[in-house]
């Protein structure tokens, strides 16, 4: 969109410059203004495209450190809680034992 308003901007004002003597001149040098404008609007583009693909990768690889951490904490708490299991079952039979 933005390359479309720039041509017809360039056209209007040939339109308005017209003058005979200058046109061959005035068309170079905004033929020569396009290239450069093209050239940076790719370069920008390449550059927002390089950015955003490193801001992706860096997002994906924080979450996996985030999803590991959980999942680790989430494996110890279920460790710890299979080990209270086997304690709580070990007390069960001393008491019952004592009460007999």
């Amino acid at each position: 969109m933005l390359y479309s308003q720039c041509i017809i901007n360039s056209f209007d004002k040939r339109v308005k410059n017209f003058k005979l003597g200058d046109v061959f001149f005035f068309f170079h040098d905004s033929d020569c203004f396009f290239l450069q404008s093209q050239d940076e609007t790719r370069q920008q583009l390449r550059e927002y495209e390089e950015t955003k693909k490193q801001i992706e990768e860096d997002a994906d690889r924080e979450i996996l450190d985030i999803k590991n951490k959980y999942e680790r904490r989430l494996r110890e708490e279920k460790e710890a809680n299979l080990r209270l299991k086997g304690e709580t079952g070990i007390m069960r039979k001393k008491v019952n034992w004592i009460n007999l």
